[in-house]
């Protein structure tokens, strides 16, 4: 599993189009896409969690 300039291009698409008080997360990402995510320096953009925790997505 891996992610593509593409799947990186629609995150950073997304993120831009939303307004700032607006978190993106990323819920139960494989290693290799963690890696390009830190890679590219997005881990910044957005929050990553192992598993769906609904007391930290819903605070």
């Amino acid at each position: 599993t891996f992610m593509a300039s593409a799947g990186l291009r629609v995150l950073v698409f997304a993120k831009q189009k939303m307004s700032s008080d607006v978190d993106l997360f990323i819920v139960g990402a494989h290693d290799a896409v963690k890696e390009t995510i830190t890679m590219t320096g997005f881990q910044y953009s957005c929050i990553m969690l192992d598993e769906y925790d609904a007391s930290v997505i819903e605070a």
